[in-house]
């Protein structure tokens, strides 16, 4: 029924605008008479000599025309508000369309956007969190289709760096005005990531946070409990890291590969990581003291380096993480395993954002 009344509305106000626009070629081009709208009486002076007939033919002409010409672009100008109302409905309709068919379908949001790609639609909406976003992206990657978010997770890092966050209305006018912007994505064994893949205790919180997600509450705050807890008694293991031609060895707090800068929340681990400049920023936060690490934290949160050499970043294309030990880790907050091995591969440009 939107539907319906977006293309009356669009139809009306194109009509309006083309009746206008006829009207007025008719009466200057043409030379069609207008129909009197004022009239001024012929007028009568008198002069030493007599009195003198002042015709207003031609002031009447004039005024008319003007006044005519005001009133049809009076007209072209409602015609094009009413146009334009349908146009943004319509646009309103495709968003909304989108959203309704992920909630009544019992499909995942890989599936409806492989299926919107294969007709192509030119965007596909994902509305959800970094976990329902990265499933969407699934089905778009190397396709012509472009992804569009409207965030409604817990910490929405992904969302927060392309200035998406509010009201569902706000968000809804900012995509009108949307544009397509390249996105590298990140492959952590073979499965994709857009914002963060990482090894060390935020792998282990992650997997607790899913234990806790399922009985408690999500959000940012749980999430911090649960990382203050596993904060003090959290070992990390000992990993060989190939990267750039060399390999390392290390013993990472946590060692991370960003696509992009938060995690969420404003939670910033690499300042200066970017979605489309073709590398990922490892970033390895140091076994160091507990001390000098909760020092550095309101760093991460103001979005800058941490002092203290709490944190090192490499910019990398690839690398292979080995341990001796079940590697924890995690892709875009999703906990996964993986049995002493971990590879991680960047390509660049394969997805396409709609963004403002």
């Amino acid at each position: 029924m939107h539907k319906i009344l977006s293309y009356l509305l669009l139809c009306a106000g194109i009509l309006i605008i083309l009746f206008a626009l006829n009207s007025m070629y008719n009466v200057f081009i043409n030379g069609q008479t207008v129909r009197e709208i004022v009239h001024f009486a012929d007028m009568t002076i008198q002069t030493q000599v007599g009195p003198m007939n002042v015709p207003m033919g031609a002031a009447n002409t004039l005024a008319n025309m003007g006044l005519f010409a005001v009133l049809m672009t009076f007209v072209m100008a409602v015609g094009g508000k009413i146009a334009s109302l349908g146009v943004q409905l319509l646009k309103n309709e495709r968003i909304y369309d989108a959203l309704m068919r992920l909630n009544k379908e019992n499909l995942n949001a890989t599936q409806l956007a492989q299926e919107a790609a294969a007709k192509p639609f030119d965007v596909v909406v994902a509305m959800g969190g970094d976990g329902t976003i990265n499933e969407t992206a699934q089905g778009l990657v190397n396709t012509s289709t472009a992804l569009g978010i409207i965030p409604r997770g817990s910490g929405n890092g992904f969302a927060r760096e392309l200035h998406l966050m509010g009201p569902l209305e706000k968000v809804l006018a900012k995509l009108q005005h949307a544009q397509i912007q390249p996105c590298d994505v990140g492959y952590a064994n073979g499965e994709l990531f857009l914002n963060l893949a990482g090894v060390g205790i935020e792998a282990a919180i992650a997997w607790q946070f899913m234990d806790h997600g399922k009985t408690g509450k999500r959000g940012m705050l749980p999430y911090f409990t649960l990382g203050a807890k596993t904060f003090f008694n959290y070992q990390p293991n000992e990993l060989r890291v190939t990267f750039n031609g060399q390999t390392q060895r290390m013993t990472p707090l946590t060692l991370v590969f960003a696509n992009n800068r938060q995690y969420g929340s404003n939670f910033v681990i690499a300042p200066e990581a970017s979605i489309c400049d073709g590398a990922l920023d490892m970033v390895q936060v140091h076994n160091i003291s507990k001390c000098k690490l909760a020092l550095g934290l309101s760093s991460f949160l103001r979005g800058k380096k941490p002092p203290f050499g709490v944190t090192s970043y490499t910019r990398v294309q690839q690398a292979l993480i080995e341990s001796d030990r079940e590697i924890l880790y995690h892709i875009d907050g999703e906990p996964r395993k993986a049995d002493h091995r971990l590879e991680i591969k960047l390509t660049p440009h394969a997805l396409k954002l709609w963004v403002p």
